[in-house]
């Protein structure tokens, strides 16, 4: 029993990363209703980058929030790039043109993580989070993974206000139903697909810097986004609490799996069973656990 415990706790700090790197694409789909299929590639981009700034030997070895800082001054770039080389044009387009710009974004940026860093097989970050273990009942927890599961609870938490309150969350709310009638309001478009995508990139690079923190920068980072869409798909496309709880889910799902299943079949099954798990929920609730169901009218 305290084995378990034990896991379940490592798989919702776990899933807390993952419901973090899948929130940027529920925001985008919530206010352009294009999915992202780049977002692995973009936490990967942000990990990689960071640690080039903090890396003593490989990198510049500046200070660790220098270091973030400027990782972040580049996230906002970049957000800026992507809407407005890449996707301005294709407002009004259908879905599906956006989508393939996506994927080929994704390429794009796996490629410039290769050409930078394709030396590198697998790396890790300076110490910059404490590190010490805290005793909760009859499980250990490593003080990193509770201050990078509480900067994502801080996170989501700001998100989910700033999306309810703010006039630019309510603004994005508008554009994701229809782009003609939020200019006719008075809003316009492309500034707010501009802050979304800022936003979006920010809290991905955030993302990507605390998955590799707890663990090592590589260029398997952009296979995240894999289980992103798991949690994405599970908790509602639309979601934000979706993807809270969604996240958590899959990460004990995963540590579970790999800690009592994957010994019975020599492995590999607890990549599979969050894949497996997300099927029978969408047979049950296709929308997703906290998806809304749409009723058009004819």
């Amino acid at each position: 029993m305290d084995f378990l415990l034990q896991i379940i706790i490592t798989g919702i700090l776990t899933g807390g990363i993952y419901a973090l790197i899948s929130l940027p694409v529920v925001m985008i789909y919530k206010s352009s209703k294009i999915f992202n299929f780049a977002q692995g590639a973009i936490a990967m981009l942000g990990a990689w980058i960071a640690w080039f700034f903090m890396a003593p030997e490989q990198g510049l070895g500046l200070p660790w929030w220098l270091s973030i800082t400027l990782t972040l001054t580049i996230a906002v770039v970049l957000g800026i790039s992507i809407e407005r080389l890449a996707l301005r044009r294709l407002i009004g387009q259908p879905v599906f043109s956006t989508m393939i710009v996506t994927l080929g974004l994704a390429a794009m940026l796996t490629a410039i993580v290769t050409f930078f860093w394709g030396n590198i097989t697998g790396a890790s970050y300076p110490q910059f989070l404490p590190v010490a273990f805290v005793k909760v009942g009859p499980a250990t927890i490593a003080t990193d993974d509770i201050i990078v599961f509480a900067v994502v609870l801080v996170l989501m938490g700001l998100f989910g206000a700033f999306f309810k309150y703010h006039r630019y969350g309510l603004a994005m709310r508008s554009v994701a139903e229809s782009h003609q009638t939020s200019e006719a309001l008075g809003i316009k478009v492309t500034a707010i697909l501009r802050v979304t995508w800022i936003l979006a990139c920010l809290i991905t690079f955030i993302a990507g810097i605390l998955l590799a923190s707890v663990s090592v920068v590589s260029h398997s980072l952009d296979a995240i986004a894999l289980l992103c869409f798991v949690v994405i798909l599970m908790g509602g496309l639309e979601s934000i609490i979706g993807v809270m709880v969604a996240g958590p889910i899959v990460g004990v799902v995963e540590q579970v799996t790999a800690a009592y299943l994957d010994p019975l079949v020599g492995g590999g099954l607890m990549f599979v069973m969050p894949f497996i798990i997300l099927i029978l929920v969408v047979l049950i609730r296709p929308q997703g656990i906290f998806g809304l169901e749409r009723i058009e009218r004819i």
